[in-house]
């Protein structure tokens, strides 16, 4: 009987597999995409950090071949210190964009690992004036040992007679910079920034630095962007296959993603007695929000989608220990203003001296689970982990009443 029902969950799956590669255009098509040649996978630069440092200092130098000139630096600076609250500039000794767009750049110096900073700019304005824009770049790493903190005084040590220095944070998972000095931006933003400048001087480019660049806007696009076309055919194909895609990534090890899925299920299992629903959620973040929130005006957003919520919780494990965070995602500027208003006092907490544009952090839980710990956990015994440590966490009385706070926020949020 056991042998018989196994041989017929084969045969299941078997069908299940089969109908995925002959029957799916949609797989054939985003097949065709990855297999596209680009020089940067084949150099294996797709992960290293140190070599989209090379190619980051490559593009914001003016006097490379890239044939930009300073467009790419000045646009994406601008776009930089626009994100970060133009509001706030003024009170941080920052350029704003209308300066940076206006300057009158006589040269800039690009170094790399200088320092062990990934890659520092100074942008010589004349008359003996010039800024310093330090840039720590993360794509798969972490922070740690206090670097940004020792990066910032070496910087202001050395460069203590610049006009304005701008520490700057690129991560391309999202990560918050631990030191509030730092402007947070994603590598979103630099495909956005270059793909406008090459669409603008494309004929004053040559040839061969032309397909580098369209080579690097393309390996950003398809990895580093959340709704690139590619991640639009997986969703697709994930969609309509989703039992034979499961069981393929079950025979697969990834430990945030593994730890994802865990934690997704065990939020799940507890959401009837703890009283949350579910969200969407990708690898190393899943997310939920308390019914009290599931109301019809926390949606609408574009977070993470269409008509995605705009206040949610989330479990990050993109950060060194796990984490909890109640987050308000990409939401209208008066609502998010009330917000962050709010969130100077108890039980919430403004993060950073100024209001992020698109991302605010309000409520920040760390777990005793290192992230880099998981490789080496049973599953099993993260899963005890995970649950114990989050009912505790959905159970105290801070986060209770973190929930009270926000029911009456959300009574405010208008998104027409």
């Amino acid at each position: 009987m056991i042998e018989s029902a196994v041989a017929a969950a084969e045969v299941q799956v078997e069908q299940l597999l089969t109908d995925l590669v002959m029957n799916c255009p949609e797989l054939t098509e985003l097949e065709a995409a990855l297999s596209r040649f680009n020089i940067f996978r084949v150099l294996r630069a797709d992960k290293h950090e140190i070599r989209h440092s090379n190619m980051l200092a490559w593009l914001f130098d003016p006097e490379e071949s890239h044939g930009l000139g300073d467009r790419f630096l000045r646009r994406w600076l601008m776009r930089v210190l626009y994100d970060a609250n133009t509001a706030a500039i003024s009170s941080e000794a920052l350029p704003s964009p209308i300066e940076v767009d206006a300057a009158d750049i006589d040269f800039v110096d690009v170094a790399r690992e200088r320092d062990n900073i990934d890659v520092l700019i100074l942008i010589h304005t004349g008359q003996e004036r010039y800024w310093a824009v330090c840039i720590e770049n993360k794509v798969e790493s972490l922070q740690h040992s206090s670097q940004l903190a020792r990066y910032r005084e070496t910087v202001t040590k050395r460069h203590h007679d610049a006009q304005y220095r701008v520490f700057v944070f690129l991560a391309k998972n999202g990560e918050q910079a631990e030191e509030e000095s730092y402007l947070c931006t994603s590598y979103e933003v630099i495909a956005s920034v270059l793909r406008e400048c090459l669409s603008e001087r494309e004929s004053a480019i040559g040839a061969a630095p032309r397909l580098l660049v369209e080579q690097y806007l393309e390996l950003l696009e398809d990895d580093f962007v959340d709704d690139s076309k590619t991640a639009q055919l997986a969703r697709q194909i994930y969609h309509r296959h989703r039992r034979a895609i499961d069981y393929i990534l079950e025979n697969i090890s990834d430990t945030r993603s593994e730890a994802s899925a865990i934690m997704e299920e065990v939020l799940s299992a507890l959401a009837a007695e703890a009283g949350i629903r579910m969200c969407a959620s990708n690898k190393g973040t899943v997310r939920f929000l308390p019914k009290e929130w599931d109301v019809p005006q926390n949606t609408g957003g574009t977070a993470w989608g269409k008509n995605s919520r705009f206040l949610f919780c989330a479990v990050t494990f993109w950060t060194r220990n796990i984490e909890l965070h109640v987050t308000v995602a990409k939401a209208p500027e008066d609502w998010a203003d009330r917000v962050w208003e709010r969130a100077a006092a108890a039980p919430l907490k403004q993060e950073w001296k100024k209001r992020p544009r698109k991302y605010i952090k309000t409520y920040k839980a760390r777990s005793d689970i290192p992230v880099e710990s998981l490789s080496d956990t049973d599953p099993e015994d993260l899963r005890t982990r995970l649950r114990d440590w989050i009912t505790e966490e959905l159970n105290k009385p801070k986060f209770r009443e973190v929930i009270t706070v926000f029911v009456d926020l959300l009574k405010h949020l208008r998104t027409t």
